[in-house]
């Protein structure tokens, strides 16, 4: 699966809250690696289905409220493939979306997700003015904007 950050990640994760076109990619895949293995389990097709859109509405649920989704193929030791969780459905948008600590190395390994610590791994200055807002990045707009500005007047002269 070919992943473009931009379109799939970032931009709908400020946009919209969630990486939806990432996670709904994976979910995808994870329903279709399910139903390989119930097919070649034997399975009949509306037992198939069902089963299906339990996992489905399961994976749904979990992005929805921000929780760890099983949304990771993995392979065991034993060399069966199986699905993990994948915490990447608990970055919610818009801004400051990253709860990863310096301390921490991962995700989630000191502070659980949703904590107040996890949130302030991520916060941004411009939050103390637009909390939890796409707004929070104007300081950092103006003063990167600024910067840019007074660099080329500083080059302008000097030419």
């Amino acid at each position: 699966m070919e992943v473009q950050p931009l379109t799939e990640y970032e931009w709908p994760l400020f946009s919209h809250g969630h990486p939806l076109p990432l996670l709904r990619a994976q979910r995808d895949e994870v329903l279709r690696f399910y139903d390989e293995t119930l097919r070649a389990g034997g399975e009949p097709a509306p037992i198939r289905t069902q089963r299906l859109a339990l996992l489905r509405d399961e994976i749904d649920g979990a992005i929805r409220s921000g929780d760890p989704a099983p949304l990771l193929l993995t392979r065991g030791d034993d060399g069966r493939t199986g699905v993990a969780y994948s915490e990447l459905s608990t970055f919610v948008g818009p801004v400051s979306v990253n709860p990863i600590g310096v301390y921490e190395g991962w995700m989630y390994r000191v502070f659980p997700h949703h904590s107040p610590q996890a949130a302030w791994n991520s916060f941004n200055a411009g939050e103390f003015l637009f909390g939890r807002s796409r707004w929070s990045l104007a300081p950092l707009l103006i003063v990167a904007g600024s910067l840019v500005y007074l660099a080329l007047r500083l080059a302008a002269r000097r030419a």
